[in-house]
Formats: C-alpha cells, sequence, structure tokens
C-alpha cells in the first residue's frame, strides 16, 4: 500500500511539473526505478518482469526514435519507462488508458490553449512572489529558484 501511494503521489508531482514547466526531472525517473526495484524485492510487483521490461525496453526504443524526430518529449520518453515496468502484466489497459488520456489532453489543449497558457503565467507568477518571501526554507527556494529561472531566462 506505501509504495503504490508513493507511486500516485510521484506521478501528480510529475504532472504538475509537467505542466507548469515542461519538465520532467530525471531524479523522479530514477525515483520511480527504484520504487520499482523494492516492490519487486518485496514481492508487489514483478509477477510478469519479463514481459513488462521488453515492453518498456521496446516502448523506449520507438519513443527514443519519435523524441529525435520531435514528435514526442524527451521527458515522456524517459518516463514512459518505470510506468511500463510497473503496469507488467496490465500492459492492454495501459496503453488504452494511455491512448484516450492523451487524446483527451490534445483536445483540450486545442480547444483551451490560450486560456491554459493563461493559467499556467498565473500560476508561475504566484510561484516568483511566494519565492521572494523571505521566511521560506533555502531547499525550497533553491528548486523553484532555478526552475523559474530556466523558465524566464
Amino acid at each position: 500500500m506505501i509504495i503504490w501511494s508513493l507511486f500516485a503521489i510521484t506521478l501528480v508531482i510529475v504532472s504538475l511539473n509537467d505542466f507548469l514547466f515542461f519538465r520532467i526531472e530525471n531524479e523522479v525517473v530514477l525515483f520511480l526505478l527504484g520504487l520499482y526495484a523494492i516492490s519487486f524485492v518485496l514481492g508487489v510487483s514483478g509477477s510478469n518482469f519479463v514481459l513488462g521490461a521488453s515492453m518498456a525496453v521496446a516502448v523506449f526504443a520507438i519513443t527514443y526514435v519519435m523524441n529525435r524526430k520531435n514528435l514526442i518529449g524527451g521527458g515522456d520518453v524517459k518516463l514512459l519507462f518505470p510506468l511500463l515496468l510497473f503496469a507488467e502484466s496490465d500492459m492492454n489497459e495501459f496503453v488504452l488508458g494511455m491512448s484516450v488520456s492523451g487524446v483527451l489532453l490534445c483536445v483540450v489543449y486545442m480547444l483551451f490553449a490560450k486560456k491554459i497558457f493563461l493559467f499556467r503565467k498565473k500560476i508561475i507568477t504566484q510561484l516568483q512572489i511566494f519565492y521572494q518571501k523571505k521566511n521560506r526554507s533555502l531547499f525550497f527556494k533553491f528548486r523553484f529558484k532555478s526552475r523559474l529561472e530556466r523558465r524566464f531566462s
């Protein structure tokens, strides 16, 4: 239960970071791989490791080529690998869910692109204001400062 909770929390954080900054951090992907390794050792995952690993490698190769042709983001390529490891025996459902949600997300972005951009801009502005306050921790300042400076410089 703890592993799946950490998995869900991590995916929410990744989603927010990707929405705001269009970045998926390498540390998050490594964390998910480590979480899979722990779940494998504890017997929570890994019932069909060979299928999951072979599909993850195949999808990684295909999406890497797609990334080289600018059809998919590099963060999406690296995030799919641990996600497919976790999916292992539910591969059909995972692919179907990713396809349907990808199409829906594409339609939403096409219909509401300007509103989404303005919403993102408001959130990033509020994060900048929050960052500028003097009573925040050094770690929080460092993480958001580097992301905001990359975004606006």
